[in-house]
């Protein structure tokens, strides 16, 4: 059993990060719907999340929160664009 909970431990869970990166992307529009605007934006013009995870550490200082928020919905707005290419 010990084996079987390691080998899954050690697999993504590419489900449930796609769904919470979907339902923070939603929480993004409803509660700061520039800061979301600005994030598809830079997106559509190249930028990748990890860029904007950079930037949203650096500016946000003491709100870790926020900055991991705004990650989360940036690989969502990512693979929602690069799906439509």
């Amino acid at each position: 059993m010990r084996e079987l909970t390691r080998k899954r431990a050690d697999k993504p869970l590419p489900r449930l990060q796609r769904a919470m990166d979907r339902r923070n992307a939603q929480w993004l529009e409803s509660n700061y719907m520039d800061v979301a605007d600005a994030l598809r934006q830079e997106i559509e013009e190249g930028a990748t999340a990890d860029e904007i995870g950079k930037l949203a550490r650096q500016v946000s200082g003491d709100q870790d929160w926020f900055a991991k928020k705004v990650f989360s919905a940036a690989r969502h707005v990512e693979s929602v664009i690069a799906a439509r290419k």
